[in-house]
Parts: structure tokens; C-alpha cells; sequence
């Protein structure tokens, strides 16, 4: 009995700690020049916590210092209890912007929103007991992520990098699996599996509380509602998958730049840019994402009025320098090992150019508009932008359709260069174009949600 409650008392600590470490950082960022709902507070937060956590694992890594949870607790939760301390001299900064809700609501508005709430809350539940009742599933979970995750548990970090399993893949998520297993104090299988959920419980909240921001709370509900009905974004928030862990940190980046062009307020291109490279240590597909991202902050800073072009320089090359310094940290530890990301190595045109790309095109048809992998959702964009394209919220929809369409054409292009690039990114293979999608598939639904019910003009 005692043994059990001290694992499970370990899990939970596996999750609070870098939840307050991450909130700390939060409210570091904004210098309380914002306060943010609870809920999109945490949903931060948690995301936050374990990438900075995933960098202070790899810097003990570096230094060769053995993987201690009691050190490492010690010194997030000092750290943590400073900053929210000395950030107790500022005074209280502005509201989070949301649309109100309508003063009189029909009582049908008040039906749809309970049956809104009880599915979103039904499909978290699923979510939730999913991955506390069942173990990690499925050859990637293992061959990626676990197996790794294990090996850097028992060995306390202290290991060759070259001893790994795809020993060239970024470790985010690795480390967040050991990290939770060293609380616990022994190795589950299944322990770490919570982590998965609440990494996707938080970009709900993201997702949510970005729309609120636009529309009212009903058709906020009906945004999420959308972003659930997908079968892949249910199925890979279940199993032990990096996918969703860079949705996570992909469509935050995007989102936060966006709350940028709203704002102002520097915080959310410190976090956009923060949440790039995480993104980079999750999968090295994050390099081209930063690289993607950079060229929408051009756009972005196009589009921003009223500072000068000095400032806007300024802004990029931040974020430039944030972004890239997560994998550039990790390059210094790859280097000595002789580990490097193998799939770009061959970066050149063969044969057969014309052949893989009817191929990946054919794949991207099957996948939006034809399969159930993301409900209809591709469809009803496809609709909404023939019918609504630049009559609401002009600007923002169009950031968000770029970033959209520079991510899918992207890894055409570059797909449909090499047999090498098209098995690898498997522009030809169902399941793994389905993963890749997901990565860019939440600003779907808002797109959707912005398109048809919100404001005319973006202020």
C-alpha cells in the first residue's frame, strides 16, 4: 500500500514540478503586464515546464552529472518560488482579451454549449483513461521514444548518445518519459503515459482560449469541439507518439505569433519562438518548422504598423536566435558523438520528379479530403474559403493560411526532390502522412471557426 502511494505521489510530482517551473517561467515572461486564465495558464505551463525541463536533463547530460529527480526538483522548485516572488513587485497587469458573450441567450444557445461541454469533456476522460489504464502501443512509441527513454532512466543520463535507438532523433520526449519514471522511482511501461494526455488536454486549452479571443465561448466550444472529432488527433494523444507533442509545440508557436500581431506585448513571440525550438527537440523536422515559422514573421512583420523597420529586424533575428539556440544546445552534444540527422544528408534531385509528386499529391487528397483521419474538416476549410476568404478577420486568417500552406508545400517540394526525402517524410504512406498532418491540423478548425463567425475586421 505505502509502495503504491509513493509511485503514485511520484507520478504526480513527475507532472507538477515541471508545471510550476513552467508557470514560474510564464509569469517571467509577461512580468504580470498580463494575467491569463487558469486554463490557459496551465496548458502553457506544462508545455513550457518540459521542454525548459528536457534542456536542464540535457545539460546534466553534457556535464556528465547523473540524472538525480531530488537535485533536479530541488532546483526547479527554488527557482520557481524566486521568480513568482520577485515578480510580486509588479502590479497586475490587463485581462486577457475575449470576446463577451451575447447578454440575452436563447436557451437553445444554452443546450448547445452544455452539449458542446459534456462531448469535449467525454473525449478527455477517453483521453485521460486511455493512457492511465493502458501501456505504450506501437512500433514508433518503442523504436523512438521508449526504448530510449529507458535506457536514459537506468543509465541516469550517463550514456554514449550513440548507444541510442535512432540515436540521431531529438530527445524532448525521451526525457520527459524518464523524467516521470525517475519520480515514480521504477520503470512502468505505462507510468509514463500521462504525459501524452496532458500534453493534449493543454493544447485544448490553447485552442480554446486563442478563439476566445475572436468569437464567443459557444463558438470557442464549437472550435474544440471540431479539433476532437478527429480520429487521429484521438488516437495519437494515446500512444506514446512524438506527433503529438509537436502539434503541441508547432501550432503554439503559430498561435502565440499571432497573439503577437494582436497584442504587441513582446511575451508571446519570446514564448512563439521558445515553443519553435522544442518543437526542434522534438523531431528534426523542427529545424525546417523554425525555418517556416521565420519566413511568417516576415510576413507578420509586413503586416504590423506603427514600428519602425529597425524594430522589426530586431523582433526576427530574436527570434532567429531563441528558436535555433534549443537544437544548436543539442548539436553541441550530438557533435562529439558522431550523431547527426541522417535524412538530410543527401540533399540533392534525382529522377522521377514528376512521378513522386503526382504520388504525394494523391496521398494529400486521400488524407484531407477523403478519409475520416481528420473527420471533414479539410472540406469544410475548403468550403469556408470559397465562401468567406478575406470577410472576417482578414488578417489573422490569411497568417494562418500561409503558415497552412507553406508546411503542406513545403514537404511537397522538398518530398518530391529524391526517393530518399519521399520515403522518408512517406508522402506515400498513409498512416505517416496522417502523423504529419496532425502537426498543422488544429488550425483547421480555426480557421473554420474564424472564417464563418468571426469579426469583420481584426480589432
Amino acid at each position: 500500500m505505502t509502495e503504491n502511494l509513493s509511485y503514485l505521489l511520484g507520478k504526480a510530482n513527475g507532472v507538477l514540478i515541471p508545471t510550476i517551473f513552467g508557470f514560474s517561467i510564464l509569469k517571467l515572461i509577461f512580468s504580470q503586464r498580463l494575467r491569463l486564465p487558469i486554463l490557459f495558464d496551465l496548458g502553457v505551463s506544462f508545455g513550457l515546464g518540459l521542454g525548459l525541463l528536457s534542456q536542464v536533463m540535457l545539460l546534466f547530460m553534457i556535464l556528465k552529472v547523473p540524472h538525480d529527480s531530488q537535485l533536479i526538483n530541488f532546483l526547479l522548485l527554488v527557482s520557481s518560488l524566486w521568480i513568482l516572488l520577485r515578480n510580486r513587485r509588479f502590479s497586475p497587469g490587463e485581462e486577457f482579451p475575449v470576446i463577451p458573450n451575447a447578454d440575452k441567450a436563447f436557451v437553445f444557445k444554452h443546450f448547445l454549449e452544455l452539449a458542446l461541454i459534456s462531448y469535449v469533456l467525454a473525449l478527455i476522460i477517453f483521453i485521460l483513461l486511455a493512457c492511465l489504464y493502458v501501456s505504450v502501443r506501437g512500433w514508433d512509441s518503442f523504436a523512438t521514444s521508449t526504448y530510449n527513454a529507458k535506457i536514459i532512466y537506468y543509465e541516469r543520463g550517463i550514456m554514449p548518445l550513440a548507444s541510442l535507438a535512432h540515436s540521431e532523433y531529438p530527445l524532448l520526449v525521451p526525457l520527459s518519459q524518464a523524467w516521470v519514471a525517475l519520480n515514480a522511482g521504477k520503470w512502468d511501461d505505462q507510468a509514463f503515459m500521462i504525459i501524452f494526455a496532458l500534453i493534449s488536454l493543454s493544447y485544448c486549452c490553447i485552442h480554446f482560449y486563442f478563439l476566445r479571443g475572436f468569437v464567443s465561448r459557444a463558438k470557442s466550444l464549437l472550435g474544440t469541439f471540431f479539433l476532437l472529432s478527429s480520429l487521429s488527433f484521438i488516437m495519437l494523444s494515446t500512444i506514446a507518439y512524438r506527433d503529438i507533442f509537436a502539434m503541441y509545440y508547432t501550432c503554439g508557436a503559430v498561435l502565440f505569433m499571432v497573439m503577437w500581431f494582436r497584442s504587441e506585448d513582446r511575451g508571446w513571440l519570446i514564448l512563439s519562438a521558445l515553443f519553435a525550438g522544442f518543437m526542434a527537440f522534438t523531431k528534426y523536422e523542427g529545424l525546417m518548422y523554425i525555418g517556416l515559422q521565420a519566413v511568417l514573421l516576415i510576413y507578420v512583420l509586413s503586416l504590423k504598423k506603427g514600428i519602425s523597420f529597425a524594430s522589426k529586424v530586431k523582433y526576427f533575428f530574436a527570434f532567429v536566435f531563441i528558436g535555433f539556440s534549443i537544437p544548436f544546445c543539442y548539436a553541441l552534444f550530438q557533435g562529439p558523438s558522431g550523431v547527426y540527422a541522417s535524412r538530410f544528408e543527401d540533399f540533392f534531385i534525382d529522377a522521377g520528379i514528376m512521378e513522386r509528386a503526382s504520388t504525394a499529391l494523391t496521398s494529400l487528397n486521400e488524407i484531407l479530403f477523403r478519409s475520416l483521419d481528420f473527420n471533414i474538416l479539410w472540406v469544410f476549410l475548403a468550403i469556408s474559403i470559397i465562401l468567406n476568404f478575406g470577410k472576417k478577420n482578414p488578417q489573422v486568417t490569411t497568417i494562418l493560411l500561409v503558415y497552412v500552406l507553406l508546411f503542406l508545400s513545403t514537404y511537397c517540394v522538398l518530398g518530391t526532390m529524391n526517393k530518399k526525402f519521399f520515403t522518408s517524410f512517406g508522402l506515400f504512406y498513409r498512416i505517416d502522412l496522417s502523423r504529419l498532418i496532425l502537426h498543422v491540423f488544429p488550425l483547421c478548425p480555426i480557421l473554420i471557426i474564424l472564417l464563418n463567425f468571426g469579426q469583420e475586421k481584426d480589432y
